[in-house]
């Protein structure tokens, strides 16, 4: 069986010698005679684009509003100057924010760490936060179950590391658990 055309020095050559016989005055008749017609396209083309990404930003803002309809806002209103925030809930803003998977995590963690924090603060006591949650009565807790649900995603985080894929919706989510259950507090 003949494999000539696998041959990448033969495929260069014949680019080369096929190059290398083209007449330039050819060319510039060619571009000459066909230029009003290059223009049209290429114009024509560039508004195609143009309209095209304006037509994906349209269906990505549509796509983000039905998003928050579905799991809520995640990012708090704005806030009087008197008022006081949470730094570190802002810093899980922050990494939630970010176009890297891994910052994701890292915000789903930093929320369980202040989640266990929370509890303490409550009078929960417990070695893990699983324990903490525990000892929760759910007539005290409205929203342990989701607390639950957020810190389950976080051991797998910390279990699997960087062989745990997360989409960023899925961590918008998991972050909005997280301030149902620091709104119920006020913790943030």
């Amino acid at each position: 069986m003949n494999a000539d055309f696998l041959n990448l020095q033969n495929l260069f050559y014949r680019i080369y010698a096929f190059l290398s016989n083209i007449n330039p005055e050819i060319i510039k008749a060619f571009i000459e005679k066909y230029w009003p017609l290059l223009v049209r396209v290429s114009v024509l083309v560039g508004v195609l684009l143009i309209a095209w990404v304006v037509y994906l930003m349209i269906k990505l803002k549509e796509t983000e509003k039905k998003d928050e309809e579905k799991y809520g806002k995640v990012i708090e209103p704005e806030t009087e100057e008197n008022e006081v925030k949470n730094e570190r809930w802002l810093k899980v803003l922050n990494h939630l924010e970010s176009l890297n998977q891994a910052e994701w995590k890292t915000a789903i963690i930093e929320a369980d760490i202040i989640l266990s924090e929370m509890m303490v603060k409550m009078g929960y006591h417990g070695d893990t936060l699983g324990e903490k949650m525990n000892n929760v009565e759910k007539s005290d807790f409205l929203t342990i179950d989701k607390a639950w649900e957020a810190h389950k995603v976080r051991n797998v985080i910390a279990h699997e590391g960087s062989n745990y894929e997360i989409t960023k919706r899925e961590a918008k989510r998991i972050i909005d658990l997280y301030r149902q259950v620091f709104e119920e507090f006020k913790f943030i």
